[in-house]
């Protein structure tokens, strides 16, 4: 009884003491509270979820994407880049200055509805839907990317779904490309089960090529018993090719050995086009001199033209001595393409003249035409320039080069392409720059 009187003295004075602190040190006391909760609100839900994430991510390591079928590119968010260029459902404080007030809406409504039961489809769908239109491509991109990797923790059943929600080819493959990654970090057979039931091929071809790109990094037997135990041809080159672009990293000799005992001659042609664009990265002029070997097919040329382009970026004097060293080649016309090409990324006005200075050459229109629209896509009033006081003598060329700068112009930027227009010294180029402007815009209404 004395024990228990005793003890309640203590707590009471320990109360008064509690007491008496807590009145003097009550805005630290409240300064604490508040910062718990901020840890709490913004801090990822589930350990267990950034534990996985960042083995995803470890996974990921120096990723290059593959060139897409369409000649794009889908660009992974890689360890490299900076916290403000990523969001992961949980840390929007970090990257709140790079994102747009409607993508981060979706990110926080991502990250309070962590548990299936709470998620809304419809609502969601209506909320990202009204969010993309207002994003830039990056941006749009890394949103896409980082909402699939949300549906494959939290909602992987609901995934397919949504993915056919979505208008866009390009945010379809976004959004599939996080889920795969995601789910292939913990399971590469999994990923394929997933993939299974994307209904787009494109997608699907591509979703193939990153599974096995990805998991030979990892288990480079595993995939390859993956791609040789394949039930059918159906995407079987895609996947191929995504173990010759990581593998031509490590062992190129050793991949061209494999290659070589193929059986398939086109997926054969696939796969080597693939190593010479993987050692072109490195070292485009032997990517090169290595393509022109290759046997004559659609994959070899583009697979040459993409060394070739990659070789004049670096080094555009010895590219165009090799160029001249392949007169009687059949691949002269693909390399006397890539050369200007490879070189207006820098230099575009010398690139087009070059293309100039090659009279009687067939393809001499075709290529400048090339040269001159990717060069309106980085510099429209410098390419302008240069059409007005065009060096030749072709003043058809020159007007069809106009009239295309114009329509690719008013395609993208209306009040630009009239800007640009009203700049004009020459009456008639301003008319066929008007007629490209008001066709462009208005397609269906006869130009007078």
């Amino acid at each position: 009884m004395f024990l228990i009187k005793a003890e309640h003295g203590q707590q009471i004075a320990h109360m008064s003491t509690v007491s008496n602190l807590t009145k003097q040190y009550w805005p630290a006391f409240i300064g604490v509270a508040v910062l718990a909760g901020l840890y709490l609100l913004f801090s990822p839900p589930k350990p267990e979820l950034a534990e996985r994430r960042d083995q995803s991510e470890r996974r990921r390591g120096d990723e290059r994407d593959l060139p897409q079928r369409d000649g794009s590119k889908n660009t992974p968010i890689t360890e490299g880049q900076s916290d403000r260029e990523t969001a992961i459902p949980g840390e929007i404080p970090k990257v709140a200055a790079a994102w747009s007030a409607a993508s981060l809406q979706v990110l926080e409504y991502l990250r309070q509805n962590t548990e299936p039961d709470r998620y809304d489809e419809g609502h969601f769908t209506k909320l990202i839907l009204g969010a993309l239109p207002t994003l830039s491509a990056n941006e749009r991109v890394r949103l896409m990317q980082e909402t699939g990797r949300w549906f494959a923790i939290h909602a992987e059943d609901r995934a397919i779904e949504l993915l056919n929600n979505f208008q866009t080819v390009g945010d379809r493959s976004q959004f599939a490309s996080g889920v795969v990654r995601e789910i292939l970090a913990a399971d590469p057979y999994r990923a394929i089960e997933w993939v299974t039931a994307v209904s787009d091929d494109y997608i699907a071809a591509n979703l193939h090529s990153q599974i096995a790109r990805t998991w030979a990094r990892s288990d480079l037997s595993g995939a390859m018993q993956w791609v040789q135990k394949w039930p059918e041809d159906r995407f079987q080159a895609e996947a191929i090719e995504g173990i010759v672009f990581t593998w031509t990293q490590q062992d190129p000799d050793a991949v061209f050995e494999w290659v070589l005992e193929m059986d398939h001659v086109e997926i054969q042609n696939r796969a080597l086009s693939m190593m010479v664009k993987v050692i072109s990265g490195k070292d485009p002029e032997s990517a090169a001199k290595w393509a022109v070997q290759l046997p004559e097919s659609s994959q070899a040329s583009e697979a040459l033209s993409y060394a070739v382009q990659a070789w004049a970026r670096d080094d555009v004097e010895a590219s165009v001595i090799w160029l001249k060293s392949l007169e009687d080649s059949k691949n002269l016309e693909t390399v006397f393409r890539a050369v200007p090409m490879g070189w207006s990324n820098s230099e575009p006005a010398a690139a087009a003249n070059w293309v100039m200075a090659w009279e009687g050459v067939e393809q001499q229109p075709s290529v400048l035409r090339s040269v001159v629209s990717k060069w309106v896509s980085s510099d429209p009033a410098a390419a302008i320039d240069w059409l007005e006081q065009f060096p030749g003598d072709d003043t058809a060329l020159r007007d069809t080069m106009v009239k295309e700068l114009f329509e690719k112009v008013a395609a993208k930027e209306p009040s630009q392409a009239t800007t640009l227009m009203q700049k004009l010294g020459s009456e008639e180029l301003k008319m066929i720059a008007s007629q490209a402007i008001n066709t462009t815009l208005s397609p269906d209404d006869e130009t007078p």
